[in-house]
């Protein structure tokens, strides 16, 4: 009996050195190998993902926590933002500190290109739209605008988040876009400056209107239009109306005329752009309108709305009307180009700079 239980216990041994010989109880994974090949311990990684083609956004792409997103790049950057205006109490900025050192580059396309539509799809100015914008600068100067300013027309998606602002403070990086350098060499000051006709719920009417003036900078019976084109004596205008006039469109074509109208007997080229939400419906009436307008009245049109329908869910809020925050104005970093803010700067960026060009 006592031979017979060494025997099973030597059967045993031997069944469990042939059993970890092959693998089975090993830490580490199988690995396959020839007889010459040695036993090696190996950490198994998923293989890389292919990288996205530059200014590609996956659609479904989920876009972070802006503060969560602040906190990770302040932690990791020493990079100090210019001094800034006052900042509405509560609010958080949207654009983050540009990185310190230059991150994934964009394809040598980026000029041409801004999230895979050509330039001149956003920025629309043909040969006759720049003929008559050399007319209007030139009447513009005749009267003494400044031809290194701009001003802003809009409602609260202009005036938050903050819009263009980075561009005074030198937060942003422009990689393939360095060509606009000259435009915001132009400008400089005109972006962060603060407008008497931006107002949060503003009504294309109500730039008419004295009630909705600055009292403490407006004439008596001047409206903010007439008061922001005098005081700041622009030579263009940026103007992006339209998501307070979504339940009464009827009434937003005739006071776009009125302000296009104003702009040109003055001297003032103006930019008119489309907005992100299609708050009035999916006919998108608003935006058509604008489009028309631009067209009749051969006046440079910044299409936002063609540039946000590149950004996951046109980069806007829950209510389907105002802009998220987040991104950076690094357009070296390939991720800037799937958040709406940087899009909405670099698609405005580019207008100007047509616009602008157009008049010399």
């Amino acid at each position: 009996m006592r031979y017979k239980l060494m025997f099973a216990g030597a059967a045993v041994a031997g069944i469990l050195l042939l059993v970890q010989a092959l693998g089975v109880f090993g830490a580490g994974p199988r690995v396959e190998r020839s007889p010459t090949t040695p036993i090696v311990s190996v950490a198994i990684t998923p293989a890389p993902r292919a990288e996205k083609r530059a200014l590609q956004p996956e659609p479904s792409l989920t876009i972070p926590d802006a503060t969560a997103e602040a906190a990770r790049l302040r932690a990791a950057s020493t990079f100090i933002p210019a001094p800034s205006p006052t900042i509405p109490a509560g609010s958080s900025i949207r654009r983050l500190p540009v990185l310190p050192t230059p991150t994934v580059a964009v394809s040598g396309t980026g000029a041409r290109m801004l999230n895979g539509l050509p330039i001149d799809m956003i920025a629309v100015a043909s040969d006759d739209v720049k003929r008559n914008v050399r007319q209007i600068y030139a009447r513009g100067q005749t009267l003494g605008r400044n031809p290194r300013t701009f001003s802003k027309v809009g409602d609260s998606t202009m005036l938050w988040p903050l819009f263009m602002v980075n561009f005074d403070w030198g937060n942003y990086r422009l990689g393939d876009y360095a060509a606009l350098q000259r435009t915001i060499d132009q400008f400089r000051g005109s972006f962060a400056r603060e407008s008497l006709v931006v107002r949060k719920g503003l009504h294309s009417w109500e730039v008419f209107d004295p009630n909705f003036a600055d009292a403490a900078r407006c004439l008596p019976g001047e409206g903010p239009l007439a008061c922001e084109l005098r005081t700041n004596n622009p030579s263009f205008a940026i103007i992006r109306l339209g998501s307070n006039d979504s339940l009464t469109p009827e009434q937003f074509e005739p006071a776009m005329r009125r302000i296009i109208n104003t702009c040109i007997s003055t001297g003032v080229v103006p930019i008119l752009a489309t907005k992100a939400d299609h708050y009035e419906g999916p006919e998108n009436t608003i935006n058509q309108m604008i489009r028309r307008l631009a067209t009749e009245y051969r006046i440079p049109l910044w299409d936002f709305d063609l540039a946000a329908e590149t950004v996951p869910g046109r980069g806007l809020q829950p209510d389907g009307l105002h802009l998220k925050e987040g991104g950076t104005n690094d357009y070296t970093f390939r991720d800037s180009f799937n958040f709406i803010g940087p899009v909405e700067d670099l698609s405005a960026l580019l207008t100007l700079d047509v616009a602008s060009q157009a008049a010399r």
